[in-house]
């Protein structure tokens, strides 16, 4: 019995074929006697498993823009299929031909991807699924919001007591801090605290004050949702009556 493989296709990994004929012992002419052929059978093998290399599983504070996936095959005459995956999000599969692929991900988000490699007829190897998770988006603060009322300086007149403040509205400010500040009036750098509060509109509560005792000023700072703070110019000085 003789068993005869045949290699198909462009690379030693594509398919085979074969078949079987039997051969029996030599006739009295020396010739050896030969059955027909078996029907030829054809094979392909699967492709190699993919192994991902970036980012790693379990990595943390990955970029989150324009995030690259890298994984190593050797052979997967189909191309590949990558999935990325988060709660609430999907890519689908995505055909590739090669063993990269570049997404836009979302801050502080947990993913999860894997890789399938295509053999020639639909065959698919799996790779293991990996996971990571996505660093933080950047901390910025609002912009700083304006002393609208009263504006003070030297040209200003004396508010009325109590008095309600106002500022402008930043966008992206989740609270304000409102300070009014009282000041030696021959060393304004030496300032006190006369009322402190926090708000999430642009109006303070009224606001009294000792009219006989000036200068005063006041300030105003806005704080965005991650917890980062911009702050007004002091106001100019003003006095009440």
């Amino acid at each position: 019995m003789e068993l005869k493989l045949e290699n198909e296709g462009t690379t030693d990994k594509a398919g085979y074929c074969w078949q079987v004929q039997a051969i029996g012992p030599k006739d009295l002419q020396g010739n050896s006697l030969e059955g027909p052929p078996s029907d030829t059978f054809c094979y392909s093998l699967a492709p190699d498993k993919p192994v991902l290399t970036s980012p790693s599983n379990g990595t943390a504070d990955v970029d989150y823009n324009s995030t690259t996936f890298t994984w190593d095959s050797e052979w997967a005459p189909g191309g590949y299929m990558i999935s990325i995956t988060a709660p609430g999000f999907s890519s689908g599969w995505v055909n590739l031909s090669g063993k990269s692929y570049t997404l836009d991900l979302k801050p502080s988000s947990t993913y999860y991807w894997t890789v399938d490699a295509k053999g020639l007829n639909g065959e698919l190897t799996n790779s293991a699924q990996y996971s990571f998770t996505t660093k933080a988006a950047p901390c910025n603060p609002p912009d700083a919001p304006q002393n609208l009322d009263p504006f003070g300086g030297s040209n200003s007149q004396p508010i009325s007591n109590p008095y309600r403040y106002q500022w402008s509205s930043v966008p992206g400010a989740v609270k304000y801090e409102f300070t009014v500040y009282s000041s030696d009036y021959y060393n304004p750098s030496n300032r006190s605290v006369v009322y402190h509060a926090y708000y999430t509109g642009t109006v303070s509560d009224p606001v009294s004050i000792n009219c006989n005792y000036y200068p005063y000023y006041w300030s105003v700072r806005a704080q965005s949702s991650c917890g980062a703070w911009s702050e007004s110019d002091a106001s100019g000085w003003y006095s009440c009556r």
